[in-house]
């Protein structure tokens, strides 16, 4: 047997130096790939560590722990699959870096956390970006995927099976044990039930992440459960209601909803030379007296849409519930209206495909829509079509039930000024010079208003007794720690209180920020709403349009002293005085029968929540019409329907 000169002196040296040698090799051997897992894991850990400190702006308090291990995990799969170590430890970094930017930039941007059902929305996020940055994205992507798979290799079939084997383990799991996973992950890192956007900070992203599944897949299987054969009280309203309702005339109804519209005067630290909404619209404002808490902030329209057609939360359980829609037809305010007589019209300038919007406007009952293959794009703000366009249109696609006197029920959605609030510059100059978010936001308000009064006074001198609604989706997004709202001291002015500042980090802020423009009319006249939750809106329109006794037959929510507007999951109640601080809870006795009956409420809206998804997700017999089939790239009946009707472009 020949020996190496490196053996033979590891033969010669003393036992412990020889030991110590021969560690010391093997240490040298391993570095590379102890440093190619613990590396990126660090990495990742302290970029985590600072954007806490840059939300809070003081050391976060935060336990890692379960983070870190997962961090951990997360490369040594990555290194196990990857022959160079440093190469995949570069890739590993750059994997998770971009992982934690993604949840990061919707935290920033939306204050929600990245969720599983995301997914869904990817469409929407290709539809809205700029072109420029899906290049670099995908160009950023595919060297990613190149350098990879160059760089791939297989393991041992053992070292295959003990890494894989863990997330094998999660996923069988949370097939079988859905809630058994959850009340684990809950024990040992409890969430942030009245916070749910910083829960991706305080207990870690790729944590909330595998819990978050965990409870999609719980949802999921909820589905499959028979119908609780208890009647929740917030029911839709019977047919033996709507008939004895004896309505002596149905008026036309119009509700608007109009993309990121916002009081610029609400931010009281800026100064404009004039009124940024048209005195027409500032005056119904001033008259309403009235605000609409949205379900979402800065983004997610279909979220808002789902309350104020179906007049139940968006609890978010399914993400944006839009996505899941599939032709099951719901008892939401278009079907309502259809069986008391009346035509219901859906317009929207995006594609059909966008939050789903094709299927979900036929699984909540209107007649027909109308979507972006129906609509002419001659005037554009961006990439978005203008408001006073959108409005012009519209007219036209309603314009045979207006002649003919079908009762018309007609919900419109606008789209100009959306984020980043880009206008015309020839056919809509900036009013206010500067370049600021503030500034972008006046001038696209100003125009937008202008544009929503003139179409109110057109269908007012046309229909004296109609009757519109008005309102936000959401307030815009702002960017990094909230500069356009932090910087503007922005709060709501129509409710005199003295508030802290608009997003203060441990602060339960979801009311402020969820404050949007209402405006409501009838027969030329306003009318004052106070404020409610955009899930009211069916029953207020179902009131306005029954002169009042709906609400007297039917306990009607916007009547309640005590405003119910939850935050994801978590029941958040306040007051028309007292908002935005919560009124009931811990502070609250537990005799109090205002609190008790919200409580009740919440308990209520849960359920028809879930009987609303149940009956959207999966299609009754009577809705088997709806659906198409693979022909026509997959377009359902309705999105095939509306693509042949209205102006082409």
């Amino acid at each position: 047997m020949t020996f190496s000169r490196k053996d033979r002196n590891l033969l010669h040296a003393p036992q412990g130096e020889a030991v110590q040698n021969m560690l010391s090799q093997y240490l040298h051997k391993r570095a590379p790939f102890v440093f190619s897992v613990a590396g990126p894991a660090l990495l990742a850990a302290v970029y985590l560590y600072l954007f806490g400190y840059y939300i809070s702006r003081r050391l976060y308090r935060s336990d890692l722990i379960f983070e870190f291990g997962l961090l951990i995990y997360f490369s040594l799969v990555m290194i196990m699959f990857q022959r160079r170590k440093l190469v995949g430890a570069g890739l590993t970094s750059v994997a998770l870096l971009s992982l934690y930017t993604a949840f990061f930039g919707k935290y920033i941007i939306l204050h929600a956390p990245l969720t599983f059902f995301d997914v869904r929305a990817l469409d929407e996020l290709v539809y809205t970006l700029p072109s420029w940055s899906l290049m670099v994205i995908g160009a950023a992507f595919a060297g990613f995927c190149f350098l990879f798979i160059k760089n791939l290799t297989r393991p041992t079939l053992t070292w295959t099976w003990l890494v894989l084997a863990p997330p094998l383990g999660y996923a069988i799991s949370v097939l079988l044990f859905p809630q058994t996973v959850i009340a684990v992950l809950n024990r040992a890192r409890p969430p942030e039930q009245t916070r749910r956007d910083l829960d991706v900070i305080r207990n870690g992203p790729l944590f909330s992440l595998a819990r978050g599944v965990a409870e999609a897949m719980n949802m999921r299987r909820f589905l499959d459960q028979p119908p609780d054969p208890l009647t929740p009280p917030n029911a839709p309203p019977t047919t033996s209601l709507l008939a004895s309702l004896d309505l002596k005339e149905r008026p036309n109804v119009h509700v608007i909803l109009l993309e990121s519209f916002i009081d610029p005067l609400n931010f009281t630290s800026a100064r404009f030379p004039l009124d940024p909404i048209n005195r027409r619209f500032r005056r119904w404002m001033n008259e309403t007296r009235s605000v609409a808490l949205s379900p979402v902030f800065g983004g997610s329209t279909a979220q808002a849409e789902v309350e104020i057609l179906c007049g139940v939360p968006s609890y978010g359980m399914f993400g944006v519930e839009f996505n899941h829609f599939g032709g099951g037809r719901m008892q939401c305010l278009p079907a309502i209206l259809r069986s008391l007589g009346y035509t219901a019209v859906g317009s929207v300038p995006v594609p059909t495909r966008f939050f789903n919007c094709g299927r979900a406007y036929a699984s909540v009952g209107f007649d027909r829509g109308h979507f972006a293959e129906d609509f002419a794009f001659t005037d554009m703000d961006g990439p978005w079509l203008s408001s006073a366009e959108v409005f012009r249109q519209v007219l036209q696609f309603v314009e045979p039930e207006l002649t003919n006197g079908t009762p018309l029920f007609n919900y419109i959605v606008t789209t100009s000024g959306h984020f980043p609030f880009r206008l015309n510059p020839t056919a809509r100059p900036p009013v206010f010079p500067g370049n600021s978010l503030i500034e972008k936001v006046a001038n696209a308000v100003y125009y937008n208003s202008a544009a929503v009064a003139d179409f109110v006074e057109k269908l007012e001198k046309r229909d004296p007794k109609v009757i519109i609604v008005i309102l936000g989706d959401h307030l815009p997004p702002s960017g990094p720690e909230d500069a356009l709202y932090r910087r503007g001291d922005y709060h709501l002015r129509d409710i005199k209180r003295n508030r802290p500042r608009f997003w203060e980090v441990d602060r339960l802020s979801a009311l402020e920020s969820r404050g949007t423009v209402l405006v409501a009319r009838k027969a030329g006249r306003s009318v004052p709403l106070g404020v409610i939750s955009h899930f009211s809106l069916p029953e207020i329109i179902l009131d306005l349009v029954s002169d009042g006794s709906y609400c007297q037959r039917h306990d009607c929510m916007n009547r309640r002293r005590v405003i119910y507007r939850p935050n994801g999951l978590h029941p958040v109640f306040t007051t028309a005085t007292d908002f935005p601080d919560t009124v009931c809870g811990a502070g609250q006795p537990n005799h109090d029968a205002e609190c008790q009956a919200a409580q009740h409420q919440h308990l209520a809206m849960l359920q028809g929540y879930k009987r609303l998804m149940r009956e959207g997700v999966q299609p009754s017999q009577s809705a088997i019409h709806w659906m198409s089939g693979p022909e026509e790239r997959g377009w359902s009946r309705m999105e095939r329907i509306t693509r042949r009707s209205g102006p082409r472009r």
